[in-house]
């Protein structure tokens, strides 16, 4: 992955979202997904967007990944 090479060259963290946000969606399963997106009018899942929870459920994916991977951000991330 070019952007893992470019990274490593400049010393830079990484947060790799795709494969966290895979992770996380295998861990919920299709169900648990649906839970997290719009639903069209139709009722069909929108699953490209999140809806709140699931703006918050990736938000705090994020935030996690954040201070992990860049300590000094700890002070101002909000506790997990």
């Amino acid at each position: 992955m070019a952007a893992r090479r470019v990274a490593a060259e400049q010393s830079a963290p990484l947060i790799d979202l795709h494969a966290a946000s895979t992770r996380l969606c295998t861990a919920l399963g299709p169900a648990g997904c649906a839970l997290l997106s719009p639903h069209r009018s139709d009722g069909t899942v929108d699953a490209t967007h999140l809806n709140a929870a699931g703006a918050a459920r990736f938000g705090r994916l994020v935030a996690d990944l954040a201070r992990e991977a860049v300590p000094e951000l700890r002070p101002w991330l909000a506790p997990a």
